[in-house]
């Protein structure tokens, strides 16, 4: 068979060409059956007219190393993506490490579903006791469960009387039960707790505060050891933690907010800042609740019937009260640093509030809240998820303009995730997953998932329990890109909960904490 570049195949039989020509002897064999026929040897000849047989295997050796090359070339890309992508989730916020069918108890401890306190990334806090026993602070290894120390507390009527948080260089913002914020490698320096106890006999009380003392108690985190002690007064002094420092919220005699950041262990305050207007209530018996405190993306939030954004230095960026001081300000703080603010409501008759870089209110409006996500790689930065109690659908906005890209049938949960595009919530009871770039359907796991319970992620598959009402409940992972079901695997027996602790799978029971890995 003629080829564009004077060359053809040539197939010779062991006997050799007949005198018909070139191919010939081919044909006669392939005539009379001869069983050699296709036998091929690893040879060109030169047909009438010319070219060259090497060069046309030369093409064709250069052609398959290309091939080759270029099939390598694809592996190592492929291998380069799978590794950065293991490295942004090993930095996402919530996400387990890889896990699969054999699930197993790495250890176990004593604990309770009341007992959990905090954690850093290296150290897991829990409360033990009660009024008759007092109440003690225990610190376990997270990697082992070995127990690191046990530490009994000063006079607190309940566990609800125990704030704690975990300090350390690497750690940002609160880090509790269900969330961390803490990054690869950190370690906790120490455990700062906020203590409410019976105020003493005789101790004149503010007529704005609650009438009891809360006192700061920071414990060494390695060794358990009591590092400072010292009274934040008869107020309401709530305490947050910001790097290695600690913010203290409360309220003033006059009903202004006030935050201070203070060094934990010398209580030297690096700054303070007051809200400008008073809480609506203040002065009267005992008053409003302290707002409560939260960093975002650099920035501290003071949330309650007074609002406040500050700065780390300390500088107040804006302050958004009340309106006829009845329900709280909700602010989320956006990466480029604007201000999503609104006020929540029930019914979903109102525009819930506006994304705006200052308190002006001078940006565009939304119509509902933030969809709260457990996780977030990031991956639609591009959009502003909304949703409203009253409709059950998420409404995906432009984040520079605020215009609606898509609407998605949706009844979301707090435990929302989203990862690679694809937002993984509820609709009616149903796990789905959402295209974040169209709003588009891409599946349903129907397998009655306990959608009130949190659903957990290694970034690979979607983890969520069923089955809590027997004794032995049972994991079922789904692949995050299509929804099959990749694997089952039982978890404890008695089991209450399924969280994550630094990357690590906790179940927690009635009466102990069980690491699964």
């Amino acid at each position: 068979m003629s080829r564009g570049n004077g060359m053809r195949d040539v197939e010779l039989d062991d006997d050799g060409p007949d005198d018909g020509g070139p191919g010939a002897g081919d044909e006669a064999a392939r005539a009379r059956g001869d069983p050699r026929h296709g036998q091929r040897e690893s040879v060109s000849v030169v047909p009438a007219g010319g070219g060259v047989g090497p060069a046309l295997w030369a093409r064709r050796r250069w052609l398959l190393l290309a091939c080759a090359l270029a099939l390598l070339a694809v592996v190592v890309v492929d291998g380069v993506r799978a590794r950065a992508r293991e490295a942004h989730l090993a930095a996402v916020a919530g996400v387990l490490e890889p896990m699969d069918s054999s699930l197993r108890e790495v250890w176990t401890q004593p604990g309770g579903w009341q007992h959990p306190a905090v954690h850093g990334p290296d150290l897991m806090v829990s409360i033990f006791g009660d009024l008759r026993a007092g109440f003690r602070l225990v610190g376990n290894d997270i990697a082992t469960g070995e127990q690191q120390w046990d530490v009994t507390l000063p006079d607190v009527a309940s566990d609800l009387d125990v704030e704690c948080r975990a300090l350390g260089p690497d750690i940002h913002g609160l880090l509790d039960v269900f969330h961390a914020r803490s990054g690869p490698g950190a370690v906790s320096t120490h455990i700062v707790c906020r203590l409410v106890v019976p105020a003493a006999p005789g101790a004149e009380l503010p007529a704005h505060g609650p009438g009891s003392e809360v006192r700061l108690v920071v414990l060494d985190a390695q060794t358990g050891e009591t590092v400072a002690d010292r009274s934040l007064e008869y107020g309401f002094g709530t305490v947050e933690t910001l790097r290695s420092d600690i913010l203290v919220t409360t309220v003033l005699s006059d009903g202004r907010v006030q935050v201070t950041r203070e060094d934990p262990l010398t209580g030297r305050a690096r700054w303070t800042a007051r809200s400008e207007q008073r809480l609506p209530g203040a002065g009267f018996g005992r008053g409003p609740q302290a707002p409560e405190t939260r960093t975002e993306h650099g920035v501290i939030v003071v949330s309650g019937l007074i609002t406040m954004a500050l700065s780390e230095d300390g500088d107040v960026l804006g302050e958004w009260p009340a309106e006829g001081g009845q329900r709280p300000v909700e602010l989320t703080v956006l990466a480029d640093g604007r201000f999503v603010v609104g006020t929540p409501d029930v019914q979903g008759t109102v525009p819930y509030g506006t994304v705006s870089a200052s308190d002006a209110g001078d940006g565009f409006p939304i119509d509902g809240p933030l969809l709260r996500l457990a996780v977030d790689d990031g991956s639609a930065s591009d959009l502003l998820l909304t949703t409203r109690a009253s409709t059950a659908e998420i409404v995906a906005v432009d984040a520079r303009t605020g215009e609606p890209r898509w609407r998605a049938e949706a009844t979301p949960q707090e435990w929302a995730l989203l990862l690679d595009d694809r937002l993984i919530t509820t609709y009616r009871g149903d796990l789905v997953a959402v295209d974040t770039r169209t709003g588009r359907r891409l599946w349903t796991a129907a397998d009655d998932p306990q959608v009130d319970r949190p659903v957990l992620t290694d970034g690979h598959v979607v983890i969520f329990p069923t089955g809590y009402d027997d004794q032995e409940p049972i994991l079922t992972a789904v692949d995050i890109t299509d929804g099959r079901a990749l694997w089952t695997a039982a978890g404890p027996p008695g089991t209450v909960a399924f969280f994550e602790i630094g990357r690590r799978l906790i179940a927690l029971q009635q009466e102990q904490m069980t690491r699964l890995g």
